[in-house]
């Protein structure tokens, strides 16, 4: 499953719609366009770093004892900005002033929201399946399992 983190705005109550859900986990367009994708999430002094950075990166490339080396290290920041990338967008917004107020574990973002707001259970059957109760483990059952008593009425 998904882990979602739930932020409420500034001065806003915890169960607003103008809440952010946002996703935990690893960007592929964060990974794949590293540069683009921090403009575009207002992240401005972590997008001018990854400029940087590729700009030296392609400085550096231009020597061709260096092409090898150059492109792992982008390849390896691609990643790693990928991976870390909304942990970035999630201190942004903790910074201007927007509290953190659950993580929620749901397949999809309408199962997070449901399950943040109160609306609905999940609309799907969680993936290991319904539980049944035993009644031979709860308290007062009357089947016996695998030569255990009855504690209730006790030995005879």
């Amino acid at each position: 499953m998904t882990s979602y983190i739930v932020l409420s705005p500034p001065g806003g109550i915890a169960r607003d719609e103008k809440n952010r859900f946002i996703k935990d986990g690893f960007s592929i367009w964060a990974a794949v366009f590293p540069f683009i994708w921090a403009l575009t999430k207002k992240l401005y002094v972590e997008a001018l770093i990854l400029f940087a950075i590729e700009l030296a990166i392609i400085y550096l490339s231009q020597n061709p004892d260096l092409e090898g080396p150059a492109t792992a290290v982008s390849l390896i920041i691609s990643l790693l900005w990928g991976l870390e990338a909304r942990n970035w967008l999630v201190g942004r917004l903790e910074k201007k002033g927007w509290q953190q107020e659950a993580v929620i574990s749901a397949p999809t973002l309408g199962d997070a929201e449901a399950m943040f707001y109160g609306n609905a259970a999940p609309a799907r059957e969680p993936p290991w399946g319904r539980t049944t109760t035993n009644k031979a483990a709860t308290p007062g059952g009357t089947a016996m399992a695998l030569g255990l008593m009855d504690y209730e009425k006790g030995r005879r």
